[in-house]
Formats: C-alpha cells, structure tokens, sequence
C-alpha cells in the first residue's frame, strides 16, 4: 500500500498541564495543613519491604483475587501468577501489558490501536474482552467493547499507582461473572501507609515519547493515608503506521485514593488524545480518513469499607464503584465522512457496579464466603452515531444482579482443602440474557512440605458486548471527495442474536521446592469452549457470530524461579498450547475456527543481577513462535488465499539502575538513574495483521531520573 500523509500535526511541546500544576499545589496544601494536625506514624515496613521479597517468603505473599480473599499464593487454587514491586520496577517494561507479556500463558500483542491480552485463547477480538480486568478487585472493563475501556489507548493504567499485579489463568466466573471467561488479572494498588514517600520521575527515549510522573503519599496515625501521583506523557503508538502518519498522542491521568479507619476512597481520571491519520489507498486522490482528533476521558469513583471483627472471627466488606467514558465514536476512526457527528466526542456510557461479601471463619475447618453483587451499565450516546440504530428492538442499558458462595474445606490437619462455590447470574432487566450459574470445584493437597498439588474444574460464560450485539458501521471504505468509493466498503453487521460463550475448564498442577532457592511448579489446562463468538470476515461483510464449533484449547505452562544468591535472581517460563475444533462447521463466510494470534510455544526468561543495593541490572527475553492471522487479511496484505503463518520473534529488553545519594540539609534523597534498551535486536514483527503498516518499532533506548524524598 502506498501511504501519504494528507496532513502532518505540528509536533507539541512538552509542558505541565494545568492538571499537574493542580496537583502539586494540592500536595504541598495537604503536606503542610495535615502536618500541622495529625503525627506521623513512622513504620519501617514501608517500600522497603516492597522492593526485595526473598523467593523463600514469595510464596506467603498474599493475594486476593483468586479466592476473593487474602490468601497465600502457595495456597491458591489454580494457575496464578504474580508481578511484585520488586519485579515492577526493575523490568524494562513501561505499561502493564509489556509486564504481562514475560507471564506463562499470557499473550500479548499491539494492534494499531491498542494492546490486546489474550489468557489460554485466541485472539479474533481485539478488545480484550474474555479477560476480567480488576483493578482493587473492581471490575474496569469496557461497558461497550467488553475490554479495556480506552481503545485507542496510550496506557491504560499508570505504573507508579500498582503495588501488584495477581494474574489467575483460567475461568473465574463462578466468583466474578462476565468477562471472567479465560482469566482474571487484578491490578492492587499502593496505599499512603505503604508509599511514604514524594517522587518525581522523568523517563524519555529516543523515539521522543516522555512520561512525567509526580507521586506523594503519607500515614497519618495509625488507620489513615493519603497517596496521590499524576502523569503526563507525549508520544506515539508504538506501529509503523503512526510513524508514517507522522501523528501525536498525548495523555494525562491522577489517581488518589485516601483511607480512614476501614473506609477507602479513590477516583482516577485518564485522558487520551491522538492525531488523527490519512492513508492514500487508490493513487491520487481515494484515501482512507479518520476524524482529525481522536480524544477521551475515563473516571472510575471507587469506595469501599472493609471491617474484621476483633476476635478475627468474620470479616464483611462493601464496595461501591462508578465509571463513565466520553470520547471519539468507532465512526471517527472508521468511517468520519458517513456522518458528520462522528467527529464529535461523545457519551459513551457508564457502569455502576456494587458489592458485598461476608467471610466466617468461626467454623473449624471452614472459610466461608457469602457475596451479592449489582451491575447497572449503559452504551450512553453512542448507538446515536450508528447508522440504523436505536431501533424497537435494541438494549442500550441494562442492570443484573448476582450471588456467590464459598467453602474452603480444610482436611487431613490442613494437609488437603477442597475449595466449592458456585455463583448465580440473575436474568438481566431489560430482557437481554438469562440467568445463569457457574460452579467451581478445586482442591489442593500438600503430601508433603516441597510439594503442593492442584486441580479445578470451573464453568463460566461471557455474554456479549453492546459493540458485538450491534455494532452497524462502515468498517473499511476508500473514497475520493466527492464521496465516490475505490471499492466497496466493508461494513460491521449487528448480530443481535449473539448468545453467551461458555467455557468448560480443567486444570491440574504441581508446585515443587527443590531447595529455598529454588522452585518449579507446572499448570495442564483443557478448555471447551460453545458458542464461541468469533469474527466472520465475509464479502463486503463483517460481524460477531457464534460459530457452529465448539473451540478446544489443552497445554501447559512451565515456571522455573531460582535466586541462587542474594543478589542474583531468574526466572524462565515454558507455555505450550495447541487449538483445534469439535466438528465440521463453518461460519458465514465459509470459514472453521481460525485460533488466531495463538503461537503453539511461548518461553520468557530473565535475570536480574544487585552486585549492591545501589545498583541492578536487568536482562529480559520474551519469545513467540510462529501462529496465525486471519486468512481475510492475507489476500489483502499479501495477495494470497491459502493460510500464511506470521513469522516467530523475540523481545530482547536490558534495564540498569543506579540510586545516588544526594545530600540537602544534612538529609540524604536519593536520584536513581536508569537505563533501558528495548528490543536490542532489532526485531520488527508484524503482531496484528492488518491493511495497514503494522509492524512494531525496532530498537529503543530509554533514559529515566528518579528523585525521592521520603517523609
């Protein structure tokens, strides 16, 4: 294809925004005015503890997302996985789904919009939508699309907010409902009591993407704490595409949250703005145009109140959330000169989402969950800007409700515990899906004290989104000024017909400790999935269906973690999957199951070297083997129509890190330096195929300044 750019942005200077000057007046108001009237209450278990936990103490790190409960990760039911601090803030990584990449059975790819996480599956939707996205346990995926909310998307979520990333493969349904069809990853973020600290940091790479992050929390007394950060960013998608465009994204968030006694408060805000593109299609003058400006805002209001009682016999907690979304319609990006009201942002919508759960531990043997739950969500104004919408027959809100249950059953002195439960999703009002139960059993034996095995089987469902049910756009069109097309466009068909995807899933593991330094554990998976909803490319067609087959996916992943000294730690992890279909069916445009983005073998591995504790070094490598797009995209890309695989490659990144003391006042505020290469290789693969340049960047260098001060 031959790309020209029709206009090329100005590039922006970078500046505070009024946002960040907001924010550090708040934090100096706050410093000094909650100074003059609270103690501090100084603890040695702040960051510190944070930054290095021994690999003999991981496997006591609490979790809460596989169990809804604090448990420890050697007792989790399942495949779960955690990214700590520690691992947070050595890697080269600089969002969360490049953290999520080095994670067995977690794949991860960059479309021309967005980052897509896929968790033991294939990867027909882009929008990350058989994934549950938690952040503090608080479902934040998209009311609309079913994934992230922010799509396009510069980040999603601000690094220097996460204490922990807990990522549970396989269905959870029968705890979380919807979206909880191949995993879960919960993102926990940091409190005040915790941070202690104020940071400033300032990362940029030779590409000219720069990040700004101010950061500050604090303990007051005992049971309250405050912790705020804000960033700026400037930059570009990291496709071929927006370097050919010559476009700009730039973005701002803040997050706070705010504890007192056993209530917590917090509000984080995301706005994202992108130039827009052009792409000639048919030389001189048929060109595919988006709107100029692509621009949202995310707000997500969380409160919650969580209380044990004092003999630690039961505990109850309440959570209460609110999220809206404004930005660019899928008409700004897809089709701009169908309607001129696609250039506007608009109401996409909001969720309400409210909880409660009571945990009893005063039965002997038995921990036991009892919770209700509440969703109300809305697609807002955008079916206002799809041709042929809001008609009789189509839902633009609706509200459910929901109940959980679980015992966890100790047995044997606690050698054994068989894990039950089971949730019920009530009929959604309007009349848009039933209602339905997912049911969960798991044990887990400890034979001895190096070995823990596991095994689960768990049903869960997805139901599908607004976007899948009645997405009715033109999708792909090359057209002149005067309104002529170069070929017919594709268009997304509605399919309000959609039913629910449903999973039956198995798991066995096993987890050994070979000494303190080292430990193996590996998870065996098999998934059947029906009515899996897959995207039917057909002839001047596109939309969500069901396919007739049933989608199988089996494997493993393989995890080795060794620290053979104090200053040296590594990891390596293996995953296998392979995909096929249960019968002879095809969708409407003739095709079988395509188990798209998939790779059969998938290994990650890394090293990170402390000669001291003023210094690290990081060297991590993540490896994809060859897998598939689908076959539609080839006859456009390449101009063939049998299946060609997209090519194997590797993520070579190396990080390296030096804290030096500064000294005001007699006070000693460290400045940590650090240094990245990403992609040392040079490696430019296509990781979404589509009709328009998308391989990702080759080799970047990265440079970033830390300045702490702590309180």
């Amino acid at each position: 294809m031959l790309l020209t750019t029709i206009y090329a942005p100005k590039p922006t200077s970078f500046h505070l925004s009024k946002l960040l000057h907001a924010l550090l007046f708040t934090l100096f108001y706050l410093f000094f005015s909650l100074n003059s009237h609270y103690t501090f209450a100084k603890n040695d278990s702040s960051l510190n503890e944070l930054l290095y936990v021994p690999l003999e103490e991981l496997l006591n790190y609490e979790v809460s997302a596989p169990t809804r409960s604090q448990t420890r990760l050697k007792d989790t039911p399942g495949a779960v996985s955690i990214i700590t601090y520690d691992q947070i803030r050595n890697s080269s990584a600089r969002t969360i789904p490049e953290l999520l990449r080095m994670v067995p059975g977690v794949h991860v790819r960059w479309n021309p919009m967005v980052q897509t996480i896929d968790i033991r599956s294939f990867g027909s939707n882009p929008f990350t939508s058989k994934v549950l996205i938690l952040i503090d346990g608080i479902p934040y995926n998209s009311w609309n699309k079913g994934g992230f909310p922010q799509h396009p998307g510069f980040d999603f979520f601000n690094l220097e907010n996460v204490k922990h990333i807990e990522v549970i493969r396989g269905a959870g349904s029968a705890l979380y409902g919807e979206n909880a069809l191949n995993g879960v990853i919960n993102i926990v973020t940091l409190s005040g009591d915790e941070y202690r600290q104020s940071r400033t940091s300032y990362t940029q790479n030779n590409k000219q993407t720069r990040t700004l992050n101010l950061s500050y929390g604090e303990q007051f007394n005992n049971d309250q704490s405050l912790f705020i950060s804000a960033r700026k960013e400037e930059g570009r998608l990291p496709i071929e595409f927006w370097e050919e465009q010559n476009a700009d994204a730039s973005g701002e968030d803040i997050f706070i949250k705010t504890r007192i006694n056993d209530f917590q408060l917090s509000y984080y805000r995301r706005q994202d703005r992108f130039d827009g593109y052009s792409e000639n299609i048919v030389p001189p003058d048929f060109n595919f145009t988006s709107t100029k400006k692509i621009e949202q805002d995310v707000n997500i209001l969380h409160g919650q109140y969580s209380h044990l009682s004092d003999d630690e016999s039961w505990t109850v907690q309440g959570n209460l959330s609110y999220a809206d979304r404004k930005g660019t319609s899928c008409g700004g990006c897809h089709a701009s000169s169908q309607n001129a009201d696609f250039n506007q942002k608009i109401d996409h919508g909001y969720q309400v989402f409210g909880n409660v759960q009571v945990e009893l531990m005063q039965l002997e043997n038995h921990h036991i969950l009892l919770g209700a739950e509440f969703r109300d969500i809305s697609a807002g104004k955008s079916f206002d800007q799809v041709v042929g919408a809001h008609d009789a027959t189509q839902v633009d809100e609706y509200s459910k409700g929901a109940l959980f249950a679980q015992d966890k059953i100790s047995l044997d002195n606690q050698k054994l515990e068989l894990i039950v439960g089971a949730r019920y999703d009530s009929h959604t009002s309007p009349s848009l899906f039933g209602d339905y139960l997912s049911p969960r059993v798991a044990l887990v034996a400890r034979p001895f004290e190096k070995l823990t095995l596991r095994s689960s089987w768990n049903q869960a469902v997805r139901y599908p989104s607004f976007t899948e049910l009645y997405q009715d756009i033109r999708f792909f069109g090359a057209e002149n000024g005067s309104g002529a097309f170069a070929f017919p466009p594709s268009n997304f068909q509605p399919n309000p017909d959609l039913k629910p995807e449903e999973i039956n899933s198995f798991e066995f593991g096993a987890e050994y400790s070979f000494s303190k330094k080292i430990r193996s554990k590996i998870d065996f998976f098999y998934n059947e999935v029906s009515d899996p909803i897959v995207v039917a490319y057909g002839s001047g067609t596109i939309g969500f269906e069901n396919h007739p087959n049933d989608a199988i996916s089996s494997g493993f992943e393989l995890d080795i973690t060794a620290e053979p000294t104090t200053s040296i730690s590594s990891f390596f992890n293996w995953s296998y999957q392979h995909n096929k279909q249960s019968g002879e069916g095809v969708d409407s445009a003739g095709n079988p199951i395509e188990f798209t983005y998939s790779p059969r073998n998938k290994v990650n591995t890394g090293l990170t070297w402390r000669p001291e504790d003023r210094y690290n070094i990081t060297l991590e490598l993540s490896w994809r083997d060859k897998h598939t797009a689908p076959s539609f995209w080839n006859n456009i890309v390449y101009g063939i129509d049998e299946e060609r695989e997209l090519d194997s490659y590797a993520y070579l990144n190396l990080r390296t890190k030096y804290r030096i003391p500064v000294k005001f006042s007699r006070t000693e505020h460290p400045l940590t330096i650090s240094f990245s290469i990403k992609n040392i290789t040079d490696e430019t693969p296509i990781e979404t195929l589509n009709g328009v340049s998308s391989e990702r960047p080759g080799r970047e260098f990265f440079i970033g300044f830390e300045y702490d001060i702590t309180n």
